[in-house]
């Protein structure tokens, strides 16, 4: 069977420049799952700890745990390439916490890869029964927030 050729007088043609850039920050191992990687300092004794093996430039994330209550502190611009990181810091939060509170008073920018952390985040918290604060939360952020309509069950303070 012969298709029929188009009028080449009706043929439309698109070109698209594409341009991609690499994430700034390197990725972890293949065989790695961000979630099981290792705290870099003494997380699980109150020390606290920063997400491994992270140039702090763009993005970094430090985690910390005190009488129960564990505290994400972010600094930098939250997009896909803070995944990783963001990954890691939902899987510290554990069965027996009393409130997980995320400093953002140093995060200029989020895109929807910070919606989905706060969102995976916030159904974490819920599997093991503690509330959740935001604190600190931008102008960028908070609107970002407001317009996906994004709950927070324990709070939002600037």
């Amino acid at each position: 069977m012969t298709r029929p050729q188009p009028d080449p007088e009706h043929v439309c043609s698109t070109v698209v420049d594409v341009e991609t850039r690499p994430c700034p920050r390197p990725k972890p191992p293949p065989d790695t799952d961000p979630a099981d990687a290792p705290p870099t300092t003494g997380a699980e004794s109150g020390e606290g700890a920063t997400s491994p093996g992270r140039p702090a430039a763009d993005f970094s994330c430090r985690v910390s745990r005190h009488g129960g209550v564990v505290r994400i502190d972010l600094r930098g611009e939250i997009d896909l390439c803070a995944r990783p990181e963001l990954a890691w810091a939902v899987a510290r939060v554990r069965s027996g916490e009393v409130a997980v509170r995320v400093d953002m008073a140093d995060v200029g920018f989020m895109d929807t890869s910070g919606v989905g952390f706060l969102w995976s985040l916030r159904e974490r918290c819920r599997a093991v029964g503690a509330p959740l604060y935001l604190i600190g939360v931008g102008a960028q952020p908070r609107r970002l927030l407001d317009l996906v309509g994004f709950p927070v069950p324990g709070g939002l303070r600037a």
